[in-house]
Order: structure tokens, then sequence, then C-alpha cells
């Protein structure tokens, strides 16, 4: 990024910067939200949340570059009022891998699924001893 910041200075470039900090949100969003590499579920969420937030500053650019004929303010109001929504929606956001319980260990296809069953399972068996302990 930092080079393309230094070599790509400029109005023509900025859908091609844009573009990039989309795809780079994405992928960051992906790996952090759905292939979380934390056992520590707080670690988890946070990392989630901010993915989620660097993903939505990255749209808010992208729809503020669209609709840069209209006011700018409009787009910072916008991300300002999304951002308390998409924490609670992130925090609040129900576990997909509960399904990964479900799987027999004989249809696993790639020794990833069994490395995030086993982390799932860990994570349930410490939510567990924590209610016990409370």
């Amino acid at each position: 990024m930092i080079i393309a910041f230094t070599f790509m200075n400029g109005d023509r470039y900025q859908d091609i910067i844009l573009t990039m900090i989309l795809a780079g949100s994405l992928v960051l969003f992906y790996k952090f939200h759905y292939d979380s590499p934390y056992y520590n579920e707080n670690i988890a969420a946070l990392w989630s949340t901010l993915a989620s937030l660097n993903l939505w500053t990255a749209c808010m650019l992208i729809f503020s570059r669209i609709f840069h004929t209209s006011t700018t303010e409009g787009a910072v109001i916008g991300w300002l009022i999304g951002l308390p929504f998409l924490v609670v929606i992130v925090l609040t956001n129900r576990d997909h891998r509960v399904d990964l319980l479900l799987i027999n260990v004989n249809k696993f296809t790639n020794g990833d699924q069994i490395q995030n069953q086993i982390r799932y399972i860990l994570k349930l068996i410490s939510w567990h001893s924590n209610s016990l302990s409370n």
C-alpha cells in the first residue's frame, strides 16, 4: 500500500487505490471473522470487530467516492452512525462453527476442518468450566 500511495498519487489513481483498500479489507474480514486464528474468545471478537470496522470504512470510502458530487459530510455521518450498529452486530453474531460439531469425523476433507473442530471443542469446554465455576 505504501508503494501504491507513493507512485499512484493523483486524482486518476484514486479508484485503483480504493479498490485495493476494499480488496485488502475483504481479505482481512474473511480471515479474522470466519477463520479466526485465536483460541481466546475475547481476542477473536476484538479482531473480528476491528476487521469489520476496517471493511465498513473501506465501503464508506467507496460510497463517498461514487457520490463525490454531493457533500462528503454525509458519508462521514453515515460512517459514524453505522459504527455502533456494526459493533453490536459483530459482537452478538452467532458462532457459525456450531455446525462443525455435527460433522462426522470421517467426513473431514482436510486437516483444517479437524483443527477448527478441536478449537471449537476447546472453546466449549472452557465455556462449560467457566459456567460451572460461576
